[in-house]
């Protein structure tokens, strides 16, 4: 994953090799092709443009760390710069809520919802040996939720099995009910997805969030549209209280764009990230992990830590 941009930006960042001091100029050529590489991932404007200032500003004004070479320091910064655009930490859920906590889905038709939401509950059940209910109120996708209940079979999850022909809302009352009953940790309710975004589709969901008051509200959304996918992320933060994101087909996402976009234009954290296909294809989202696969230089970050390491312990 990520292939376009780890090959433009580490072929921008090699371009330093041997240099003496970081000097406005050479930070300047680099600073342009890093931009360019950010561009053609399709990573948002506005998240290019403040990210290359506070590399220049870092970079321009830092000490650089003896042992360290000036053009050493300078990845370091980008590197820092990057996983902080993505939100520094990994976040996992917030279910401290009185059991059944609800985990409420959202997103386009087509992104991967359903199947998200089987990977997320078989995640909470072998990770954190929790008790999982799933649930559909997708009505209008045909076979929607002959879907969920094969994936839950698949994964030995309790599914509530509802009437096709009932309202969302009735269906999402009847399966916190049936979760309380059956004494679940988590309830996660599929909803229904869009072409795109309708009134229609966020009246729905808004009244099954009122319902449901879910502690995680989800938004799902392909990797591969790039800026795009936090655009859309955007409007649905605008009538739903959004938690977090989940990037799908990730695997299949060569530039980045999605990933490197959504947390700065939405506020929100990616919690998880889909690495393929499989029930179990699903990872909790690691920023500086991802930022290691994107610049491709986990040997480089290790020596430049060893350095930091040494010097600190100098200091000590």
């Amino acid at each position: 994953m990520f292939e376009s941009l780890s090959n433009r930006l580490t072929t921008a960042l090699s371009g330093l090799t041997g240099k003496a001091t970081l000097s406005d100029d050479n930070i300047s050529a680099t600073l342009r092709e890093v931009r360019l590489a950010l561009l053609e991932a399709d990573v948002a404007l506005e998240v290019v443009l403040p990210f290359l200032e506070r590399v220049r500003e870092r970079a321009l004004g830092m000490p650089v760390t003896p042992g360290l070479a000036p053009s050493q320091a300078f990845v370091r910064i980008v590197h820092d710069e990057l996983i902080e655009v993505m939100g520094g930490q990994s976040e996992g859920l917030a279910l401290n809520a009185q059991p059944p906590a609800v985990i409420l889905m959202a997103g386009l038709q087509g992104v991967g919802k359903t199947t998200t939401a089987a990977k997320i509950g078989g995640w909470l059940a072998r990770q954190e040996q929790k008790k999982v209910m799933l649930a559909s109120t997708d009505v209008y996708r045909p076979a929607a939720m002959e879907q969920l209940a094969r994936l839950a079979e698949t994964l030995s999850i309790d599914y509530f099995e509802a009437d096709s022909g009932a309202k969302p809302a009735d269906i999402a009352k009847s399966a916190l009910q049936a979760a309380k009953t059956n004494f679940a940790d988590v309830l996660i309710i599929d909803t229904a997805g869009r072409l795109a975004v309708d009134i229609e589709m966020m009246a729905e969901i808004s009244e099954l969030s009122g319902l449901l008051s879910p502690a995680e509200t989800l938004f799902v959304v392909d990797a591969m549209t790039g800026q795009d996918a936090a655009q859309v992320a955007k409007q649905f933060n605008e009538t739903l209280d959004l938690t977090g994101v989940v990037l799908t087909k990730a695997d299949g996402d060569a530039r980045g764009g999605a990933a490197l976009s959504v947390r700065q234009v939405t506020g929100k954290p990616i919690k998880f990230i889909g690495t393929g296909e499989g029930v179990d294809a699903l990872e909790l989202f690691h920023p500086d992990r991802i930022v290691g696969r994107i610049l491709g230089m986990g040997d480089v970050m290790s020596l430049i830590e060893e350095a930091e390491q040494k010097i600190d312990k100098k200091k000590s």
